[in-house]
């Protein structure tokens, strides 16, 4: 047989537990309220989610299209590069092209004779005195004779915005021909 237990000494003899609120006193039409209110921001998550990135996209490219005072004269073209400026222009250029297979192939384009012989983009590059590369003006933009998608544009500039420029490019108009054009 077990001992009874002595809960005088936890608790006095008139003690009475008491709710901590009480449910009487709540208003049905707050709490039904705040339930609808909760539903429909669980349903609209995903929509203000997905306009929240899209716009978050298109804030990004607004942000790497600041507006610069550019005259031709101080735009200089990466065939009249010499020495130093040169090679590290060649050396970006070249890693750029690494990337672009990938970026082709995400986008489902196949550079041929065949189906599509050229994408130009002409664009006016801006390396500040961080080597932080700002995209100035898009002069021409082309794909296999048509106008550029907004997806691939930005894949094919992301390097451009991520690339930290040499210190000889620095604070530099440099008009760029990111070009892949077949002779067929």
């Amino acid at each position: 047989m077990l001992p009874k237990l002595q809960t005088d000494r936890i608790f006095p003899k008139n003690f009475q537990a008491k709710p901590l609120f009480d449910p009487t006193k709540i208003k049905t039409f707050k709490v039904k309220k705040i339930i609808i209110f909760a539903l429909i921001n669980i349903k609209m998550l995903r929509y203000w989610l997905i306009l929240f990135l899209l716009l978050g996209y298109k804030l990004s490219d607004a942000q790497s299209m600041k507006t610069y005072s550019v005259t031709q004269d101080s735009i200089i073209e990466t065939y009249k590069l010499k020495g130093d400026a040169l090679r590290a222009w060649d050396s970006l250029e070249m890693e750029w092209k690494k990337k672009l297979p990938d970026i082709l192939k995400k986008h489902k384009i196949t550079i041929s004779c065949a189906e599509c012989t050229s994408i130009i983009a002409n664009v006016v590059l801006y390396a500040d005195s961080t080597g932080k590369c700002h995209i100035v003006q898009k002069r021409k933009l082309s794909v296999c004779g048509g106008t550029m998608e907004a997806k691939l544009e930005h894949d094919y500039f992301k390097f451009w915005r991520q690339a930290i420029f040499p210190t000889v490019l620095r604070n530099r108009y440099i008009l760029a021909r990111l070009s892949v054009i077949l002779k067929c």
